[in-house]
């Protein structure tokens, strides 16, 4: 009953909007007593990724083979993304008093 309801859980959980390492403890909390090991277990982990995540990790040119890798190379792209974005805002917000006040 609990391997089932365990199973269940691991086929259904995402990351959403959740941090990558909200995401990754609440994997291995559900992966614990699923029964699932191995491959089966890492193509659930990716399948629950955001589409970007998952789509760098399709696109490594060595994907991760193992949960440990995976759960590294997701850490290190969801770093990547928010210091982007970070960099982005911090740009963005630096430069905008030189635009003009009449295009604001």
């Amino acid at each position: 009953m609990e391997e089932e309801r365990k199973i269940e859980q691991l086929q259904t959980i995402e990351q959403g909007g959740r941090t990558c390492n909200e995401y990754v403890q609440e994997f291995k909390k559900v992966a614990r007593g699923s029964g699932y090991e191995g491959r089966p277990l890492i193509e659930e982990f990716k399948r629950g990724l955001n589409r970007a995540i998952r789509r760098k990790l399709a696109e490594a040119k060595e994907p991760p083979t193992t949960i440990g890798e995976c759960v590294r190379a997701t850490r290190a792209e969801h770093s990547r993304r928010f210091l982007s974005l970070d960099y982005v805002i911090k740009y963005v917000t630096t430069h905008l008093q030189e635009i003009p006040q009449r295009i604001r």
